[in-house]
């Protein structure tokens, strides 16, 4: 039976953990830790959000994804993903998912 895994990652600023910004992970994973969907929200260093808001985001764009599919990605390399290039201004995440997905 799939699951859903939550992950808020906090920004950082030179190694320092921000009060503001970052983003929120909402994936379905099978029993193996395969993520087969994810939704993901983005919080800017301006926005007022907290973890909360978040996660209703980040879960209400991963249940507007109908189909699954096998990304070929397992949960904790994405997290990891997350935790490295969550800093940059540049991030999207669609683009390190297809890299992570042929390593």
């Amino acid at each position: 039976m799939n699951q859903i895994k939550l992950k808020h990652v906090r920004a950082k600023a030179g190694g320092v953990v921000q009060s503001r910004g970052g983003f929120t992970l909402a994936a379905e994973v099978d029993k193996d830790m395969n993520v087969l969907k994810y939704g993901l929200a983005k919080c800017r260093h301006t926005d007022n959000f907290n973890k909360r808001i978040g996660i209703i985001k980040a879960t209400s764009r991963l249940n507007s994804i109908v189909d699954q599919h096998y990304t070929g990605l397992k949960y904790g390399k994405l997290i990891d993903a997350l935790e490295i290039y969550a800093d940059r201004k540049d991030f999207c995440l669609s683009g390190i998912v297809g890299c992570l997905s042929y390593k």
